[in-house]
């Protein structure tokens, strides 16, 4: 495996384990920001949990296509994670106003707490695996949606990261092109 490629899968391998302990009977899943974390997580999801929805969204037409060309991904849209109207909207139709039962904020960019936060079902899961949160602003996202969700904080370190990462690019051939071709 090439150095380059290596070290993006490692930046990100923490985020591999977190989701494979958060999908369990989680029918509904809804990743903001299909860069390099939310493609990462499209693939666990598929290898553990194959019969799960997942929904995505994204404001660059490429990130989608790559989503789209992967497979992984049921539904996708562009959508502005920053306009909680908008991902709300994208979420209430797309998902008949049920709500996902897992949200992961793969974004890069701030103020996308309170759409993350919208797009959970009640009682739903919301992970920040995403360094522009402000976790303030997503706990007052609460008070002011009247949402009752679990919130968490994706971290920097989880047990067999690294090596359930690289498992993850052995067996799954298009996420490692994917990955591969985020060098070239």
């Amino acid at each position: 495996m090439p150095l380059e490629v290596a070290l993006s899968a490692i930046d990100i391998s923490s985020l591999v384990p977190q989701v494979e302990r958060l999908i369990e009977d989680k029918d509904r899943i809804f990743i903001m920001g299909c860069g390099k974390a939310g493609i990462t997580a499209m693939a666990v999801i598929r290898q553990i949990s194959p019969e799960s929805i997942i929904y995505g969204i994204d404001f660059s037409e490429e990130h989608i296509e790559i989503a789209r060309n992967l497979g992984y991904v049921d539904n996708i849209q562009k959508v502005d994670a920053q306009n909680a109207e908008a991902v709300n909207d994208f979420v209430t139709i797309s998902m008949d106003g049920r709500g996902a039962d897992l949200v992961l904020n793969c974004v890069n960019v701030p103020n996308t707490e309170t759409s993350a936060i919208l797009a959970a079902r009640d009682r739903g899961t919301v992970v920040f695996f995403s360094m522009a949160t402000k976790f303030d602003q997503a706990a007052l996202g609460t008070d002011a949606t009247g949402k009752d969700v679990t919130m968490i904080i994706g971290n920097g370190v989880a047990e067999g990261q690294s090596e359930k990462m690289f498992n993850l690019l052995r067996q799954d051939l298009k996420l490692r092109r994917y990955f591969e071709n985020l060098h070239k």
